[in-house]
């Protein structure tokens, strides 16, 4: 993903800082083969080092797609 300067996070405590405060984003899952990515929206949390934690339903699709390809992008946004 191309980051502009002037959008980059100064440093990694930035970026950990603003997951610490904001609790919902999208997990994004594309799978293989797929037309479209599977898009969930959802609660976490972030334990402020390497960990996100967060509650899925043992039907939703997003399991499928990341069992397809174990991939997937946590989407985090907020002003």
């Amino acid at each position: 993903m191309l980051i502009r300067k002037h959008d980059a996070a100064l440093d990694d405590a930035e970026w950990r800082e603003f997951l610490k405060t904001h609790d919902f984003g999208e997990l994004i899952a594309p799978g293989a083969g797929r037309d479209l990515p599977v898009v969930v929206p959802t609660h976490f949390l972030y334990d402020g080092d390497h960990t996100v934690l967060l509650h899925l339903t043992r039907d939703n699709p997003v399991w499928e797609a990341i069992a397809e390809r174990p991939r997937a992008i946590l989407s985090v946004f907020g002003a």
